[in-house]
This record gives structure tokens, C-alpha cells and sequence, in this order.
């Protein structure tokens, strides 16, 4: 099924390329990276409602896909020049240097070497990190085909809670939230990425958003379930000739473009996101679809805005920065001119977008949505699903009204100008701003709460950061100062940069580990700045190269731009070179641990992960998060030995009883534990070891199934560069099985307690003494 499946998502896609080549007459780089972006989106968009429905599989995507392609389907197209100005030529760039052979060799060139350092994809099977959560969310999708989750134990609990005291102590494991917004919505943190919505029905909701890991499901339905992260390889490849083609578009004659396409190629940066299933990849590939249709539209090409509307739409399904970045976009599509009816549509399409994604996340992923929100916006906690929706109409509502009917049209003439001439100067004044709190908030060394932009002098470089200011002065005095639709949208896709740059000057972050959180950089900041460094290296060489073509002074620019190229290579991708060991496979052999682990458990087992010591978070959220999402075993949290005997307790003798149903198979995950003293007598007290307590109360017996040693590597977290030097972690753990011994039931010892005169007092063995109240 995973040919037809394929077979299928590939037909989709060569229809809808077929389809730009009907209308344009031509297939272009351009088209490659718009097409493809747009179809990437759908593709997540419509295997996101098909989770939602609970119908996400092999033949609903195969028959979704079918349905693209023949909506895509070329049908009797011809080519017409619809998507231009009749008054403008074709396309501003040259018809010799959009299909020129060297420039597609070159294309090829740069694609093979981003593929090649962003190859193998590294693989997150454990829970606990971002990454993992995206991985076994998509896995989680492939095997149930659902968004959300249901703890079996917990619902069954909830239901027998009335019944008997027994399953309270499973529902206890779980500390409820009281506050009113988490009412009916959000009760109690699950694990690391998930959320139990109600835990009287153990219903579990996900983290983040879910256009990544449904496209990472679908790659997975392609392949298998353990290589879902592999769909970033076409997220590696897109936004490298979505950079490619955005630079060309910026200067379409000489080796600028490529040279900004190879500093993205071989940035340290770019290279660890775009091999890590994080959401900062696929926002990379749509930021620069959505610009390179901007580019276009400046390019006299407006009939691509519809595509980059729905790139750029498609990041409110992705991040929640989309969310924050819309009103920006969409308050610049009031200054695309009334008489651009055909490209106001555009913004339509955008707002539409982002409609839909609030619509579908908001009762979906509400315990995030809120978290997220509140850490960047000074918003009120009360903030429940449907009020963010309603909000979410309403402003929508406000903007179509202000833009169709309000005054701003009837007075369009007075000050679209003067907007349009002072624009690009106020928002070059508001981002200096936001460089300067960040400034003046910032210690000398940066210390916690940390900002965003704490990491990009360390990973960029001071000779990027300083021709990037020099591009950035070229870039203002060149920007057009005519209203137009491509000035609208330049204006809001600067106005995205410089809203970012605000956000990401507050100090918010825990801790500065390198490279996990300099990823925020890559999808907005990071082309950018390459971008204009690339800008202030042609600033200089135009200036040392003068105005007569041919003179020596021309030559010698030529070289001295080169060298200088050369070392700013060297200073943002050198590290590369130096230390390739940051290019480390982090975590490698970690799912060969979780699927061992899996194949040891039968059908139905309950697994209680954790232990004692600080190792209990690597045992319960990472493996025992993995076996749970990734193989559907349900796992209940070891939190203290008197929880865990309460819980085996309940499964094994309490419920059996009562129920008359056979008990499930029930597992300790414990991990190695530092304890001060061993249990032997004759060694001296105070000595501290390791171990496995696999020692339990009657009547129950631990039957010992396997002993596992996890070794992983991972890359150093450091905060003044890329990371350059290795860590290697340990996790001792024991799979033991819980059974009922009968013979140990005479060890049992049991009391009644009861309260009179207000002191407690006990009936039963003697050698119990209560303290307390």
C-alpha cells in the first residue's frame, strides 16, 4: 500500500507542476519551489482533517491525493498571460538566465551538497525533547490513525471510581489543574508533549501544531513508521533552492545568488535544523516560498501570489510565530492598491488560512495554544479554545470590513503614499528599536532568563552580522516607494522580520544549549542575515569596482570580493571543517533500545516506568513515552515505591477481584538508582551505590525480564558557538515482570485504624506506631 500511497502524493504534485507549465508556458526553479511548497501544505492540511475525523491511513490519503491531482489536472489549459500586467513584459529576469544549463548545474551542485551534509536525517525515538514529541506524535498518528490518545487504565479507573477506593490510587497519579481555564479542557500534565484533556476519560491531547508531524506520518506511510523524520529531507532541499531562487531573483547576474545559496548550504545552523524533525524546517521552506512570490510579484509576476499566500498561510499551521506574524501580513495587504482587485484576492486566500488554523487548532492543542500565547503575549489566563476562536472571527471580521468598506479605501489617495514612501524608514526605525532593548536588557556575558537572540552572534559571526548591516542600508535606499502590491507585501514580509526581532528580544528562555535553541533563528532571521551580508559584499563591490566596465579597478574588485566571500565562508561554515564532529548522529541506536524493549512485552501489558533517583525522567518520559506512543503500550508513571505498590496492587489483586477479569500482564521499567547504603548488613554504612530495587511487598514477586544499558551520544550544549565536543549519557535499566505469589500471602500484615477521641488507634499486629494527625 505504501507504493500506491507514493504513486499517489507524486501524481498530485506533477499535476499541479503540469498545471503552472499550462498557464506559464514554461517550468522554472520558481515554479519548482512554489508548487512544491503549496503542496506540501495541502498535503499536511487535508492528512491533518483526515486525523481529526479519525480516518488518517494509507487509502484515505491515497484517495485524498487522487482527488488533488485531478482538481490540479490541467484541463485544457493553454498558456496565457494571465498572471500579469498586460503593460509589463514577461519577467523582469532574463529568459537566458532563468534556463541557462550552468545555472542548473549549479542548482543541482548546491542541492547535492546541502543533501549531503544534512544526510543521514537523525532519528529522535525517545520522548522528552521536541524532537521526539514530533517523531512519536506522527507515529502515534500512523498506528491509530487519530491526533489524540486514550489511557485505557485511566479511563477504566475513572469508570470503577465509584465502586471502590482501589482506583483512586491509578487517578492519583495524575495531579489535577484547578485553575477555571483548564476546566473541561486540560486537567493534568501527561508527559513531556502531551497533555491528559480529562483524565476521568484518559483522553490525551498533543503538543504543538500538526502540520509537521502529519507530514511526517505521511512520509512515514511511504516508508515505514520508523522513518517519518525522513520527510526533512524535502524540507532540506526546498528551502535551499527556495533560497537559490530568491537570490536569483535579487541579482540575477553573476554568482551572488549561488554564493548566498552555498552559505545557507553549509550553516552549521541550517545543517542541525534541517537533519532534526523540528517545525523550523518546513517554516523555513514556506518563509521562502512566500518571499520568492513576493520577488515575483515585484518582478511584474502577481499571479504566484495566491501560492505564496498559501505558504505563507500554512506557517499558522506549522508554528505558533505564524499565529503572530498574520496580523502583520494581513494589515499589509491594506496597502495593496483598491484597483489590484485580482490581487487583493490574495490576501483573501491568507486570511482564510489563518481562519482555518485557528479554527482546527484551537479545540485540538488548546492546552499549548495557551501556554505558547501567554509566554509571548501579555494576554489574560482566562483565554479559553472558543474564546481565541471568536477573537479570531472577530478580528477577521474587522480587517475584511476595514479593507472592503470602511474609510481606509475612500480615502486610499491621501495616505497610501505617503505610507508606502515612509514605510520601509519606520519599520528600519522599529527594528533598531528592538535591537536596542535587547541591548540594553542583555548582560556582558548573557546570563538566564535568556533571549532568542542571544544566539546569533555566536552562530552567525560578527563579519555576517556586520555586512549584513551594510546590506541592510542598500536594501533601504533601493526599496520602491510607490504603492504597489509587491510593495504591500514587502513591507509585510519586513514587518514579519521586524516583529520577530521584538518577540525574540524578550528574555524568556530557561537556559542558551546550543544548537537546540538557536533553531528559533533559521526560519526568519537566518536567510536573512545571509542574505544581506551577501547584499553588503555587492555594496562593496560595486563601490570598489566604480562605474567603468572593463578598468582594472573592475578586475581587482572582483578578486578582493571573492576573498572577502571566502572568509565570511570561513566564519559562519568553518566550523564545519575544524570540528566535524557537530555534525554528530545525536542519540543513534536509541530505537533499537525501545523496539528490544517492546518485542519483550506481550499484548495488552501495563508497563509502570521509572524508579528512584534522578534518573526516573529518562525511564517514564523518554522510554516509556516511546513505547507508549510509538507501540501502543500503556505506561503509568513510577513516582514513589509506596505509589508504584499501590498501583501493581490495584492492577494485579484489587481489580481482579472485583471484576472477575483476568489480570493484565504488569511490568516494572525501573532504572539505576545512587542509593547511600546497601542492604547487606556486613558492608559499612554510608557507601554509595547503584542499583535496581527489585525487592516488592507481598504478595507480590519480581521476575526479572531483561537488563538494558542505553549509551547515547549527544552534542555538548554550549552557549559562545556551535557546539564542538561530545557528551555521552548512560541509562541502566530492568524490564521486570509483577506477579501474585499465593505462598507469600501469609506475610501480609494488616490494621484497622479508626479515630477516637480524636487520637488514632489501631487493631490488628503489634509494632505499629502513628504519628501525626
Amino acid at each position: 500500500m505504501s507504493a500506491v500511497v507514493a504513486v499517489a502524493l507524486a501524481s498530485w504534485l506533477a499535476c499541479a507542476l503540469g498545471h503552472w507549465r499550462a498557464k506559464t508556458g514554461e517550468l522554472s526553479l520558481d515554479a519548482i519551489v512554489l508548487v512544491s511548497a503549496a503542496w506540501l501544505a495541502a498535503v499536511g492540511i487535508a492528512a491533518t482533517l483526515l486525523a481529526m475525523l479519525g480516518l488518517f491511513g494509507a487509502a484515505s490519503m491515497s484517495a485524498t491525493a487522487a482527488v488533488g491531482a485531478a482538481l490540479t489536472w490541467p484541463w485544457g489549459a493553454a498558456p496565457r498571460p494571465l498572471d500579469r500586467p498586460r503593460d509589463r513584459p514577461r519577467d523582469r529576469m532574463p529568459a537566458r538566465l532563468r534556463a541557462s544549463a550552468r545555472r542548473w548545474l549549479a542548482a543541482l551542485g548546491l542541492l547535492g551538497l546541502a543533501l549531503a551534509l544534512r544526510c543521514p536525517v537523525l532519528d529522535y525515538p525517545l520522548a522528552g525533547r521536541d524532537q521526539g514529541t514530533y517523531t512519536l506524535r506522527a507515529q502515534h498518528t500512523l498506528r491509530t490513525g487519530e491526533l489524540s490518545a486514550v489511557d485505557p487504565v485511566l479511563a477504566q479507573a475513572a469508570a470503577e471510581a465509584g465502586e471502590r477506593p482501589g482506583p483512586a490510587d491509578l487517578l492519583g497519579l495524575y495531579h489535577r489543574g484547578h485553575e477555571p481555564w483548564r476546566r473541561d479542557r486540560y486537567e493534568a500534565a501527561y508527559r513531556p508533549g502531551f497533555y491528559l484533556a480529562d483524565v476521568d476519560e484518559g483522553r490525551v491531547q498533543p503538543q504543538f501544531l500538526h502540520l509537521h508531524p502529519m507530514l511526517m506520518a505521511t512520509a512515514g506511510l511511504v516508508l515505514r513508521p520508523s522513518r517519518v523524520a525522513d520527510v526533512m529531507v524535502i524540507h532540506a532541499a526546498l528551502s535551499l533552492l527556495g533560497l537559490l531562487a530568491v537570490a536569483r531573483r535579487l541579482w540575477p547576474r553573476g554568482a551572488w545568488a549561488e554564493g548566498a545559496a552555498l552559505l545557507w548550504a553549509c550553516a552549521p545552523l541550517s545543517v542541525w535544523v534541517l537533519r532534526t524533525p523540528l517545525s523550523e524546517g518546513p517554516t523555513s521552506v514556506m518563509m521562502l516560498a512566500g518571499t520568492l512570490a513576493v520577488l515575483r510579484a515585484r518582478d511584474g509576476l502577481t499571479g504566484s501570489l495566491p501560492l505564496g499566500a498559501i505558504a505563507l498561510g500554512a506557517l499558522a499551521w506549522v508554528r505558533g510565530n505564524g499565529w503572530l506574524a498574520a496580523p502583520v501580513l494581513l494589515a499589509a495587504q491594506w496597502l495593496v492598491p483598491r484597483a489590484e482587485s485580482r490581487a487583493r484576492r490574495a490576501g483573501l486566500l491568507l486570511a482564510a488560512m489563518v481562519g482555518a488554523a485557528v479554527v482546527v487548532h484551537a479545540p485540538t492543542t488548546f492546552p499549548y495554544l495557551h501556554d505558547e500565547l501567554l509566554r509571548q503575549l501579555p494576554l489574560p489566563a482566562a483565554l479559553t479554545p472558543w474564546l481565541l476562536v471568536a477573537t479570531t472571527v472577530a478580528g477577521l471580521s474587522a480587517w475584511f470590513a476595514l479593507d472592503e468598506l470602511g474609510p481606509l479605501r475612500r480615502a486610499e489617495d491621501r495616505w497610501l503614499p505617503a505610507v508606502a514612501r515612509h514605510g520601509p524608514t519606520l519599520l528600519a526605525g522599529l527594528l533598531v528599536l528592538a535591537l536596542v532593548a535587547y541591548l540594553w536588557l542583555r548582560g556582558d556575558p548573557p546570563t538566564k532568563p535568556y533571549s532568542r537572540l542571544d544566539a546569533v552572534a555566536p552562530l552567525v559571526g560578527l563579519p555576517a552580522l556586520l555586512l549584513a548591516a551594510l546590506g541592510l542600508r542598500a536594501v533601504l535606499r533601493g526599496w520602491p516607494r510607490r504603492p504597489s502590491v509587491a510593495q504591500a507585501w514587502m513591507l509585510g514580509l519586513a514587518g514579519v522580520l521586524v516583529a520577530t526581532v521584538g518577540l525574540y528580544a524578550q528574555r524568556n528562555l530557561p537556559q542558551l544549549g546550543l544548537y537546540y535553541y538557536g533553531r528559533y533563528l533559521v526560519p526568519e532571521l537566518l536567510p536573512a542575515l545571509l542574505l544581506l551580508a551577501v547584499q553588503g559584499l555587492v555594496a562593496i563591490h560595486r563601490w570598489l569596482a566604480g562605474p567603468a566596465p572593463g578598468s582594472w579597478r573592475r578586475r581587482a574588485a572582483a578578486v578582493l570580493a571573492g576573498l572577502a566571500f571566502a572568509g565570511l565562508g570561513w566564519s559562519v561554515a568553518g566550523v564545519l571543517v575544524r570540528h566535524p564532529v557537530t555534525r554528530l548522529p545525536e542519540f543513534a541506536g536509541a530505537r533499537r533500545v525501545v523496539d528490544h524493549l517492546a518485542a519483550r512485552l506481550p499484548e495488552g501489558a501495563v508497563v509502570i516506568a521509572g524508579g528512584e533517583g534522578w534518573h526516573f525522567g529518562h525511564t517514564w518520559n523518554q522510554v516509556g513515552g516511546a513505547l507508549a506512543l510509538a507501540h501502543g503500550v500503556t505506561v503509568l508513571p513510577y513516582q514513589t515505591r509506596e505509589a508504584a505498590y499501590a498501583s501493581l496492587v490495584e492492577l494485579l489483586v484489587r481489580r481482579p477481584a472485583a471484576t472477575g477479569q483476568p489480570a493484565p500482564p504488569v511490568f516494572l521499567l525501573l532504572n539505576e538508582a545512587t542509593k547511600h547504603r546497601m542492604r547487606d548488613p556486613d558492608q559499612p554504612d554510608a557507601i554509595r551505590i547503584a542499583g535496581l530495587d527489585d525487592l516488592l511487598p507481598p504478595p507480590l514477586v519480581a521476575r526479572r525480564i531483561e537488563l538494558v544499558e542505553m549509551f547515547l551520544d549527544r552534542l555538548t550544549p554550549v552557549d559562545d558557538g556551535p557546539p564542538t565536543r561530545v557528551t555521552r549519557d548512560g541509562l541502566r535499566m530492568a524490564l521486570l515482570q509483577v506477579e501474585v505469589d499465593p505462598a507469600r500471602a501469609s506475610e501480609i500484615e494488616a490494621w484497622t485504624l479508626r479515630v477516637r477521641d480524636g487520637r488514632w488507634e489501631a487493631d490488628g499486629p503489634p509494632g505499629l506506631r502513628i504519628r501525626g494527625g
